[in-house]
């Protein structure tokens, strides 16, 4: 999908990609500490997390193409990506970012 050398935190690309990236799972993880959250199963937390970003996933993408036919498309990116994305985490995680299990990195 996308090739990419490694992360380079000088590169526009990859710093913005970083600074989205914690900021997101900032708010997820003060999502957790909601009584609405903490009354939920395992599984039901894991659900409402990624219904969640999937809704804000589709709603942000939708907002950057005016194409109204486009929606196979961004659904077949998505899938495309979704290794790739997990890959990069196991990354994360390995190099070990101080948040892992929630994917905040502290600063």
């Amino acid at each position: 999908m996308i090739e990419r050398g490694p992360f380079d935190p000088n590169d526009p690309f990859d710093a913005t990609i970083e600074a989205m990236r914690v900021q997101i799972l900032t708010v997820v993880e003060q999502s957790m500490h909601s009584d609405s959250y903490k009354q939920l199963s395992e599984l039901d937390q894991l659900r409402a997390a990624m219904v969640a970003m999937t809704v804000a996933l589709a709603c942000m993408m939708r907002a950057f193409t005016a194409r109204t036919n486009s929606r196979k498309l961004l659904i077949r990116t998505v899938r495309a990506f979704l290794p790739e994305a997990f890959r990069i985490a196991d990354e994360i995680k390995a190099n070990g970012d101080a948040m892992a299990a929630t994917g905040v990195r502290r600063q």
